[in-house]
């Protein structure tokens, strides 16, 4: 049976809906944290924001696009060191290639819905989707804003129209967060950081240490991939013990969350 894309939309949104609980495994637990306080033992089933099939309705509509060409920063890595997860992959992705699933974007929606924050950061944006997520916990708490950083200008062009469709809490931004943050924060301090651009620990802990830098007191550090490769899984755990952290948290084993001390 062949089915137009409108059809194909509506099936891959409705897969993608289907429920499942993130495993939890705490590093460092404090009784007086915030993510001790609100966040269960074992396991944690995030709400669906309210506009969570408009967002994977739209992930559909971008991976209908096909893959799209890498920044070209990610080829250095590759030959640097090619024992990189990925490093003889072609040099393209696509949405499903690199996207959040959606319930850890659930995930992300409940933590600003709950935190309420004035800032939050996202690097790098890829297509957009889990900054949508961010957006809708934004949008559905009534406070806040997202600064997101790609360096890509393919997927950064993809991604810019619809987050400013999506969102006007959401402030798209091509380049690194490295060379944008200071000039569009407005010195306003970072609640939540979302890191995820290249998972290496040469990229990812001074990029945890200019966020820190710029963090309110008590803020969130969010960590993407955290299993990617050996490297990048002794990173995450060097950070989950780190002396400034009160208290850390993986979420299926994908995800690692760092609540620094206030």
């Amino acid at each position: 049976m062949n089915l137009n894309i409108g059809q194909q939309i509506r099936r891959l949104t409705a897969k993608v809906l289907r429920d499942h609980a993130l495993p939890i495994a705490w590093h460092r637990r404090a009784g007086d944290s915030w993510l001790e306080k609100n966040l269960p033992a074992e396991s944690f089933r995030a709400p669906h924001p309210v506009r969570m099939s408009d967002i994977e309705s739209i992930a559909a509509e971008i991976e209908a696009l096909g893959p799209q060409p890498l920044w070209e920063k990610y080829r250095r890595v590759y030959d640097a060191d090619p024992d990189v997860p990925f490093a003889d992959a072609a040099e393209s992705r696509s949405v499903g290639d690199v996207r959040t699933q959606p319930m850890m974007g659930c995930f992300f929606a409940w933590l600003v819905r709950q935190r309420r924050p004035g800032l939050v950061v996202e690097f790098g944006t890829a297509f957009g989707i889990s900054g949508m997520y961010w957006a809708s916990g934004l949008d559905e708490a009534e406070n806040g804003r997202l600064l997101t950083f790609e360096p890509n200008d393919v997927w950064n062009t993809i991604a810019s129209g619809h987050l400013r469709a999506f969102s006007e809490r959401v402030v798209p931004v091509l380049g690194t967060f490295e060379d944008n943050i200071d000039r569009y924060r407005d010195g306003e301090t970072i609640d939540i950081g979302f890191v995820d651009a290249i998972h290496t620990d040469d990229f990812v802990t001074p990029q945890v240490e200019m966020l820190i830098e710029r963090l309110t007191p008590g803020g969130l550090i969010v960590l993407d991939d955290i299993s990617f490769s050996d490297d990048m899984r002794a990173c995450w755990e060097r950070w989950a013990e780190d002396s400034r952290v009160a208290a850390s948290v993986a979420l299926d084993a994908r995800v690692g969350v760092l609540e620094m001390r206030a």
